[in-house]
C-alpha cells in the first residue's frame, strides 16, 4: 500500500515523527542557506530528514508518526513541492497534522487547519483511498517545506507493511523506528543491501540509511516492487485461525520449518483439508449439479456451464457497487457448502469460488485448489517461505495433463482466463495427498486484441471529423472492465474523452458510449465522434497529414538513452486499425507509397501498412496490422534493450508517416 501510494504522492507515502516532537525541531542555520544538494548535485529537491515511527504493540490499534523535512533548490522543485496530499484509508485517522515553510531568510508561515482539504484520490472496486490535500504558502526557492502527521487505525497490524528504501527524490537521512508485537523486529528486505533494525529505547528499534539517490522511473520497466528497495515488516505475535466449515485451518509461520518445502507441505496440508469439506457428499450440490450440467457429455462441457451458471445467476457482493446492499454478515458464516445454494442469497468471490468446486465435484470432475502468485509484485518462486505472496484458493482441473486454474469469483474473467499479473506466474495446486508447482499459462497476442475503426473526413482546412469504434478483447478488455466497472457512466465515458486528448489535446470528442462492460463474454466496444480542427497542415495548394489517426500524437516509446531495468510488458498484445478516409473535394493524392513492411527477426513483433486510394470516390483506404511479444514471457533483459529500441522506433516511423495531397489547379483559389 505504501509502495503504491509513493508513486503517486511524492511526499505523503511514509516519514516518521517521533512521538515527543510536538513542536517543530531547529533548523541548522547550515541547512537553511545550502544552495546545492547533497546527496544528488543536479536534484531540485533533497530531503533533509524522512522519518516514520510505527508503534504496532498494542493489539488493537497501529499508530504512525511521520515527520519530513525537504529542501527546495530550483523553481521546478518549488512548483513540486507548492501543494501535496497525505494519502489514508476510509478507516485510518490523521491526526495531529501540521505542515510549515521557513523561507531563506528565516521568514515562516503555516498552514492553517481550515485549508486542508480531505479528497477521495483513487477507486478500485470497493476500495477508496483518501487524501489530505493544501497548498504550500509563499514557497520560493531555498526554502524548507516540513510536515508532520499521525496515523492511527484501529484493529489493524503493522504485519506485511511494506515499506521504501528509497523515495522519489533524494534522501539525506531516511529513519525508521519500530515497536513490534514480537521481542525482536522480522523483516524481508528486497532489491537492497542487508537492512537491520537495533535496539533503541522504549521498547523501539531503529534502522537508517544515508544519503540515498532518488528512484527514477524507467518507459515500460518492471513494477515498483521488483526494482525499488524496499522493506516488509514481517514480526506476528500470534498464529492466527479461521474456519472453513466446521473445519480449523491455522495460518503457517514460517519461522518453525527448517527450510521452504516444509512450510510448504504445511500449506498445502491446509488446503487439503479443505478439499476434504468440499468433497463431503451433499445431496443438495448433487442435485444443483445434475441439474445445471443437463445435456453436457465432457469435462470441458460440465466446467463452462457451472461457470457461466455461477457468474450469471449469483449476486457477487465482492463486486457490488455503492448503494447496493447484500447480507455480508450471514453470508460469511457457512457450515455446509449447500448452504451456499440458498436462492437469491449474495455471495463473496471467495463464496462462489468454493461453490463452483463444490458443484464440479459432484459432477464427477476431479477438482484441485490453486494458490496464484502476481507478476505485479515480488517475482515468487518456492524457495520464499511466505504465503502472503499468493492469493486463493482458486480452483484447479486438469486438462490434458496440464492444470488449469479457474476463478468464477471474478465476474469480468472468462471461462479459462486469468488476470494478466497470473498469466505466467508460479501456482502452487493441491490435490488430495500431493500438490505440484506449475506456470499458469498466457493467452497470446492475438487473443489481447484491439481493433480500431474510422469512418473520417478531411475539408479543405485541413480538418478531420468522423465516427470511431474501438474493440477490445482478452486482457486489454479485462484491465478496463477491471478498472470502471463500479464507476458511474459519465466517469467511464470520460475516460475515451481522455485517452484521446493524451495524444490530440485539442480534439473534440462526443457521443460516446461503452458497451459490453460487464458482459466478459463479449468485446468491450467504445464509440464517439471526433474533431480535430488543424489535423493537416496546409502549404499553400498542399496539404501533409497523417493517416494513421489511431497513432497520432503518440510519443516514441523508447528514447535513446542507458537503460538500468529490464523492459517489461504486461502482456502481448496485437492491434488492427481500419481507416476510411474522405479527402477533400479539389484535392487529389501526390504520395500515397506505404512504409515497408516491420518484422522481428524472431518473431517477437511485427508492423505492416496498407495503403489503397480510390480515385473515383475519393477515398483512402488505411489498413495497419500490429502484433507484439509472446505468451512465453513479457519480459525482456536490459541487455536486449537496444534491439527492443530499435524495432519501436521502427515501428514508430511507420506510424508517423506523411502523405501529401496537391490541390488541383482548376479548383485552386486564385490571388486577387
Amino acid at each position: 500500500m505504501y509502495l503504491f501510494l509513493a508513486a503517486i504522492f511524492v511526499l505523503s507515502s511514509s516519514g516518521a515523527v517521533l512521538a515527543q516532537d510536538k513542536h517543530w525541531r531547529p533548523i541548522d542555520s547550515a541547512d537553511l542557506a545550502a544552495t546545492k544538494p547533497v546527496v544528488e548535485s543536479e536534484a531540485d529537491v533533497e530531503a533533509i530528514f524522512w522519518e516514520m515511527r510505527i508503534d504496532d504493540a498494542s493489539m488493537f490499534n497501529l499508530d504512525i508518526w511521520h515527520y519530513v523535512r525537504v529542501k527546495i533548490f530550483s523553481e521546478r522543485g518549488r512548483d513540486q513541492y507548492s501543494s501535496f496530499g497525505i494519502p489514508h484509508s476510509r478507516r485510518t485517522k490523521i491526526k495531529n497534522l501540521a505542515t510549515r515553510v521557513v523561507r531563506p531568510d528565516g521568514s515562516s508561515d503555516e498552514v492553517k487547519p481550515d485549508e486542508i482539504f480531505d479528497r477521495e484520490i483513487f477507486r478500485a472496486g470497493m476500495a477508496r483511498t483518501f487524501a489530505k490535500t493544501f497548498v504550500i504558502p509563499n514557497i520560493e526557492v531555498g526554502s524548507i517545506v516540513e510536515y508532520r502527521y499521525q496515523e492511527s487505525t484501529a484493529y489493524k497490524s503493522a504485519f506485511g507493511m511494506r515499506l521504501p528504501l528509497q523515495r522519489d527524490i533524494p534522501v539525506r537521512q531516511m529513519t525508521y523506528w519500530y515497536k513490534p508485537q514480537t521481542k525482536e523486529p522480522q523483516v524481508e528486505v528486497h532489491n537492497a543491501p542487508e537492512f537491520k533494525f537495533v535496539k533503541d529505547k522504549n521498547k523501539y528499534f531503529q534502522a537508517q540509511v544515508l544519503n540515498v539517490p532518488a528512484f527514477r522511473e524507467e518507459p515500460w520497466m518492471p513494477p515498483e516492487v521488483q526494482v525499488r528497495p524496499w522493506f516488509r515488516l514481517a514480526s506476528r505475535r500470534s498464529r492466527s485461525f479461521f474456519m472453513i466449515g466446521d473445519v480449523i485451518i491455522g495460518s503457517a509461520r514460517s519461522s518453525k520449518y527448517k527450510d521452504a518445502k516444509e512450510y510448504w507441505d504445511s500449506v498445502a496440508s491446509s488446503y487439503v483439508r479443505r478439499l476434504e469439506w468440499i468433497r463431503r457428499k451433499d445431496r443438495k450440490i448433487t442435485d444443483a449439479a445434475i441439474r445445471i450440467t443437463a445435456g453436457a457429455s465432457t469435462q470441458d462441457e460440465k466446467l463452462r456451464l457451472i461457470y457461466d451458471y455461477l457468474q450469471t445467476n449469483v449476486r457477487n457482493i465482492s463486486y457490488a457497487s455503492d448503494g447496493e446492499t447484500g447480507e455480508p454478515s450471514r453470508s460469511l458464516i457457512i457450515k455446509h457448502i449447500s448452504d451456499l445454494l440458498e436462492e437469491k442469497r449474495p455471495l463473496t468471490s471467495a463464496q462462489i469460488n468454493l461453490l463452483f468446486a463444490a458443484l464440479a465435484n459432484a459432477a464427477g470432475i476431479e477438482i484441485h485448489l490453486a494458490l496464484n502468485s502476481s507478476r505485479n509484485d515480488v517475482v515468487f518462486t518456492p524457495t520464499i517461505a511466505n504465503a502472503n505472496y499468493v492469493t486463493g484458493p482458486f480452483v484447479a482441473v486438469y486438462e490434458k495433463g496440464e492444470p488449469l486454474v479457474l476463478n468464477p469469483g471474478n465476474p469480468f474473467l472468462p471461462y479459462g482466463v486469468l488476470p494478466w499479473d497470473q498469466e505466467n506466474a508460479v501456482a502452487l495446486v493441491v490435490g488430495q495427498g500431493k500438490y505440484v508447482w506449475t506456470i499458469n499459462p498466457a493467452l497470446k497476442y492475438h487473443e489481447n486484441h484491439i481493433t480500431r475503426t474510422a469512418r473520417l473526413k478531411l475539408d479543405e482546412n485541413g480538418n478531420i471529423e468522423g465516427d470511431i469504434v474501438i474493440e477490445l478483447k482478452g486482457q486489454p478488455a479485462l484491465v478496463f472492465r477491471q478498472a470502471y466497472w463500479d464507476e458511474t457512466t459519465d466517469v467511464q465515458e470520460r475516460s475515451i474523452v481522455n485517452e484521446v486528448k493524451a495524444r490530440i489535446g485539442h480534439a473534440e470528442v462526443m457521443s460516446t458510449s461503452i458497451e459490453n462492460l460487464t458482459e466478459s463474454t463479449k468485446p468491450l466496444i467504445k464509440r464517439y465522434k471526433v474533431k480535430v480542427q488543424n489535423y493537416a497542415q496546409r502549404t499553400g495548394s498542399r496539404m501533409f497529414f497523417q493517416p494513421g489517426f489511431f497513432q497520432y500524437g503518440i510519443p516514441q516509446a523508447f528514447l535513446d538513452s542507458p537503460r538500468k531495468y529490464d523492459v517489461f510488458f504486461r502482456y502481448p498484445w496485437s492491434e488492427n486499425d481500419q481507416i476510411e478516409l474522405k479527402l477533400p473535394d479539389g484535392f487529389e493524392l501526390e504520395i500515397a507509397d506505404p512504409p515497408s513492411q516491420t518484422s522481428h527477426s524472431k518473431k517477437v513483433g511485427g508492423h505492416t501498412i496498407k495503403i489503397r486510394h480510390s480515385r473515383a470516390e475519393n477515398l483512402l483506404y488505411f489498413d495497419r496490422e500490429f502484433y507484439f511479444g509472446n505468451a512465453e514471457s513479457s519480459t525482456y533483459s536490459s541487455e536486449s534493450y537496444d534491439a527492443i529500441r530499435i524495432l519501436f522506433q521502427m515501428f514508430h516511423k511507420a506510424d508517423n508517416q506523411m502523405l501529401l495531397l496537391k490541390q488541383n489547379p482548376a479548383n485552386a483559389v486564385k490571388d486577387v
